[in-house]
């Protein structure tokens, strides 16, 4: 059955019928799927089941017919990870666009938006040679505990351990002058989103 309320809603194929979740294993023909209105519950289901079988045809037709204009951070931030598994990049980064712009604290949008917007690194050259693994240690101390810290944040990092943080970097270089750290090599990392 196809409704239209208005023109800016979306038209709703779906039966007004309860389904039971054997019945979601049926991914309805293409020509039920006129638009799909993404405030439905089935939605992430159906978006499983495509994904499950590895249907790219499905799946392109499913998110490229869904308006995701009204879609919840989690039904998005769902649909991002399935674009990603099928390699949709295009898609993915469009998604995470729009989650970006209707739930803007939303964390998982922001890490999203690093994979398909990835800022350029600023390496500084020094006459000190780390230690082996020094970098690999400081950066996996960094992803263990960047939930703690606010986008913007300051860390100074040394394998295993926070050697101070700030808001600002300046702030940061003063911490490390007053605790006389700031001669000691770390890695400075600024918390983007």
């Amino acid at each position: 059955m196809t409704t239209k309320t208005n023109d800016t809603d979306a038209i709703i194929t779906e039966p007004v019928e309860k389904r039971s979740p054997r019945d979601l294993d049926r991914l309805p023909e293409k020509d039920d799927w006129e638009f799909q209105d993404s405030s439905s519950p089935e939605i992430m289901a159906q978006l499983d089941v495509v994904a499950d079988k590895h249907d790219g045809r499905a799946y392109r037709h499913l998110i490229g017919q869904t308006d995701w204009s009204k879609a919840s951070a989690e039904l998005l931030d769902h649909a991002i990870g399935i674009a990603i598994r099928f390699g949709d990049m295009r898609r993915g980064r469009a998604l995470t666009e729009l989650g970006l712009r209707r739930f803007p604290g939303h964390k998982p949008f922001a890490r999203a938006s690093l994979l398909f917007h990835p800022r350029p690194s600023k390496v500084v050259s020094t006459p000190w040679r780390p230690p082996k693994n020094w970098f690999k240690d400081s950066i996996e101390w960094i992803r263990q505990h960047i939930d703690e810290y606010e986008v913007g944040h300051w860390l100074a990092v040394r394998p295993g351990e926070r050697v101070a943080d700030a808001p600002t970097r300046d702030e940061l270089d003063k911490k490390l002058a007053m605790s006389g750290e700031d001669g000691k090599p770390s890695l400075i990392y600024k918390v983007i989103p």
